[in-house]
């Protein structure tokens, strides 16, 4: 065989694995009191809420594929702008909608969950439906799955913040009239805003279900996304992901 076919015979071989395997930078958002850094990274704190059991799941599937890098924390919108705009990111976790459908590669579900509208309890609005509160003061997460939703059914007056401490402080400082939230881990939202529980109730008006997935660039190969759902469907079978769901979030959630 020529010299010069057979480096590439040898060559090919390892330029595809380091294709299907890039180094990855993996970014996470809203952590707040629910993880502590070890040595550089995120590590969920048990019994602390979703965030930490992301973490954990994520964690569990780095060691699964082999994978060494730091889970560091971003704003949600800036997360999604390096998961959106450069190849070998992780981020998680995000709502899967048809918006997003072909903006990245998908792992999961990971978790679902329901989002509702929180109101004051001694202020409420008495709204039964999204349509009464159309044109109210609504807090959102900045570009959240909330945002995407309310904004494309006409709401009027959305506040935009970078974490739900915010937006549930400025409903206690009746900055705004109700606060979009998903129903897991609210618990903990508050006692990072350092608001008691009965200080806000849950309105009837469901947002939607969301399913929370793990995204990853839209460049990533096929073959490295298949990667990756072959070790979540591993970890789900061998009961890893119940344990940690278990672990990490309340039951109360």
């Amino acid at each position: 065989m020529h010299i010069k076919s057979l480096l590439l015979a040898v060559l090919m071989p390892l330029n595809c694995a380091m294709a299907a395997n890039p180094d990855w930078s993996i970014y996470t958002h809203n952590v707040e009191n629910q993880a502590t850094m070890v040595n550089g990274s995120l590590v969920g704190v048990a019994h602390a809420g979703k965030r930490a059991y992301f973490i954990e799941v994520v964690r569990s599937l780095m060691q699964e594929l082999g994978i060494k890098a730091n889970i560091v924390e971003v704003p949600y919108a800036r997360g999604m702008l390096y998961v959106t705009s450069s190849d070998g990111v992780v981020f998680f976790n995000i709502s899967r909608i048809p918006e997003r459908e072909n903006q990245v590669a998908w792992v999961g579900p990971v978790l679902s969950e329901t989002s509702y509208l929180y109101e004051l309890a001694n202020n409420p609005v008495h709204a039964e439906t999204l349509d009464d509160v159309r044109h109210k003061a609504v807090c959102v997460l900045n570009k959240n799955v909330h945002d995407i939703q309310l904004t494309a059914l006409g709401f009027t007056d959305l506040h935009r913040a970078n974490t739900y401490s915010e937006c549930f402080r400025r409903l206690v400082g009746k900055q705004v009239e109700f606060v979009a939230s998903g129903g897991i881990g609210l618990q903990q939202k508050l006692q990072m805003a350092k608001i008691d529980a009965h200080v806000v109730r849950r309105t009837p008006i469901i947002i939607g279900q969301d399913d929370s997935y793990i995204a990853l660039s839209k460049g990533t190969p096929k073959e490295e996304t298949e990667r990756w759902e072959s070790a979540f469907k591993k970890l789900k079978d061998h009961g890893k992901i119940a344990a940690l769901h278990k672990q990490f979030i309340p039951p109360d959630d």
